[in-house]
C-alpha cells in the first residue's frame, strides 16, 4: 500500500476509536439519567427542571466555541440529548412508582 492510503487509514482507524468515546459517554450519561430520574421520583422532585436546562445549555455552548465547534451544530445535539435524557427519566420515574 502507498503511504497516502496508510495514512488514510490511520485516520479513519482514530475516527474509530473517537467514535467509540462518544458512544461509552452516551452511554454513561444516559445511566446516569436513570438514576437521575429514580433519584427525583423518590424524591418528589420535578422531571423537568429549566433553570437546570438552560445553564446546561449556555455552559455546552461556551465550551463548544472555545473547542471551534459549529454553535448551531452544538445546540441541536444537546437539544436531542437533552429530549432523550427527558424520556428516560420519565420512563425511569414511572417504573420507580410501579415498584
Amino acid at each position: 500500500m502507498s503511504d497516502s492510503v496508510d495514512q488514510l487509514e490511520a485516520l479513519r482507524n482514530q475516527i474509530d476509536v473517537e467514535d467509540r468515546k462518544i458512544l461509552e459517554s452516551l452511554s454513561k450519561r444516559f445511566k446516569l439519567c436513570e438514576q437521575i430520574g429514580k433519584h427525583k421520583k423518590k424524591n418528589n422532585m420535578s422531571l423537568h427542571q429549566s433553570n437546570r436546562w438552560e445553564s446546561l445549555l449556555e455552559n455546552r455552548l461556551k465550551h463548544a466555541k472555545e473547542l471551534g465547534l459549529d454553535p448551531e451544530f452544538t445546540k441541536v445535539f444537546f437539544d436531542m440529548i437533552h429530549d432523550l435524557s427527558k424520556d428516560i427519566q420519565s420512563k425511569t420515574s414511572s417504573e420507580v412508582a410501579d415498584e
